[in-house]
């Protein structure tokens, strides 16, 4: 079996691969950092395109943590320690996820969300 040799990215090869990932839906820094890497970027070209990016307004981890939070609250009725753990596992630091799940949930508590949620998926 013929084994493919590793492709190693330029910068002008990564930022196509960067934008056609970006195309496809949002990602968080460290996703695309990874995503690139795998892709064969070097580290530096990698860290170097997602910060310009990230400076840029392509790559915003915020804006990746809201919508993520208000998208998996709203359509798989998921709590707030699953959202914040997925949003960890995306890389996505602390206070972003707690200022998303703050915007997302507002002050309703657990139990009261629980309880909407069996409302509205268990029969009358």
């Amino acid at each position: 079996m013929r084994q493919r040799s590793p492709r190693v990215l330029d910068a002008a090869r990564a930022r196509v691969v960067a934008y056609e990932l970006l195309a496809r839906r949002p990602w968080t820094r460290k996703e695309l950092t990874e995503r690139l890497r795998r892709r064969g970027a070097p580290a530096a070209v990698a860290a170097e395109l997602v910060a310009e990016l990230e400076r840029s307004g392509y790559v915003d981890d915020q804006a990746f943590a809201r919508g993520w939070a208000e998208s998996r609250a709203r359509q798989r009725a998921l709590g707030r320690q699953r959202i914040a753990a997925e949003l960890r596992a995306k890389g996505v630091e602390r206070e972003l996820i707690e200022a998303a799940l703050r915007e997302t949930f507002g002050e309703v508590s657990e139990e009261a969300q629980a309880l909407e949620v069996a409302r509205r998926r268990l029969p009358a």
